[in-house]
């Protein structure tokens, strides 16, 4: 039996929530084993959370859009980068700037669950 069009496009959600989570999951494994600046490149790729200064920031709207399942995991990904960030040295300023985004994230988050 072929899959409908709409179970197609089910599953495609699915396996973006999978792949998300299992990023997540990642750079939890590379900041417990103190991989720090490791955990902070796996961080910078995320596409829901782009901690790259060269990559535009995400609105509160993409982060809406997110799987509940993923959602769940942004707080706990912003205290990681700021541990991650805490415990690595910035040579360029490169961090400074990374630093700025995730509290312009947590920012947008508390404005989004409590104002």
């Amino acid at each position: 039996m072929v899959p409908s069009f709409q179970e197609r496009g089910h599953v495609i959600e699915q396996e973006t929530v999978l792949r998300q989570l299992e990023a997540t999951l990642s750079v939890h494994k590379l900041a417990r084993m103190g991989h720090y600046l490791d955990a902070l490149r796996e961080l910078a790729k995320l596409p829901f959370l782009p901690f790259n200064p060269r990559v535009p920031d995400v609105t509160v709207d993409a982060l809406q859009n997110l799987s509940l399942h993923v959602q769940a995991c942004v707080p706990y990904l912003l205290k990681v980068a700021l541990t991650c960030l805490d415990n690595v040295t910035d040579s360029d300023g490169s961090l400074r700037a990374m630093r700025a985004k995730v509290f312009w994230k947590i920012y947008a988050l508390i404005s989004l669950f409590f104002l």
